[in-house]
């Protein structure tokens, strides 16, 4: 009897204070787990939008960059360029009796509205009439630049530029919502060398 009434004695357990404080603990920490995830839960889909409107603008800016390469200095030039708007004939190929371009009879029309913050891709056949049309949604500032004399990015003088330095900046900047807050505003900037001279 002596033998049970020792081994009961010497068993030890949690005191009320221990059990509380250690139920305090878990809890925080359960919290803290929950706020994590909701937080990493709140950050998903505004990094998958990003990703997916930097995708978005650098398809657009390959499609523009794409379309100028193609097309001969002198043709844009000669249509008025400016900030907002471009306009040109692709060279399909060469005369090989005269050595000079032979250019589509399409032109190919790029426009930016500035108050529907979009760009318009516009193929415009021999007639007039407009052939194809493709809209560029959320961008925020006119997307074409040219270089100066001194090497400098600029919208001035657009045509004498264009025709000097035969480099064009494309500069695609577009701005995405998503659960009504705006993310950071996204800009691609590229630089075409205008081969077809």
């Amino acid at each position: 009897m002596s033998f049970q009434h020792t081994f009961i004695a010497k068993q030890k357990a949690f005191t009320l204070t221990e059990i509380l404080i250690a139920s305090l603990v878990l809890s925080l920490i359960a919290t803290a787990v929950v706020r994590v995830l909701q937080a990493g839960e709140s950050v998903f889909p505004v990094m998958t939008a990003k990703i997916d409107f930097q995708a978005k603008i650098r398809s657009i800016g390959d499609l523009i960059v794409r379309d100028i390469r193609q097309a001969p200095c002198w043709d844009i030039a000669n249509n008025n360029p400016s900030a907002s708007y471009i306009k040109f004939r692709t060279v399909d190929g060469i005369n090989t009796t005269t050595g000079n371009y032979v250019l589509s009879l399409d032109y190919i029309e790029y426009d930016y509205d500035n108050t529907l913050s979009k760009i318009t891709r516009s193929v415009i056949d021999s007639s007039n009439n407009t052939t194809e049309s493709r809209e560029f949604t959320g961008i925020t500032e006119p997307p074409f630049y040219t270089i100066d004399a001194d090497g400098a990015r600029t919208t001035e003088d657009f045509k004498d530029n264009l025709n000097n330095s035969r480099r064009m900046i494309v500069s695609i900047t577009g701005q995405s919502q998503v659960r009504e807050r705006d993310l950071l505003p996204i800009t691609l900037e590229l630089d075409v060398k205008i081969r077809n001279e």
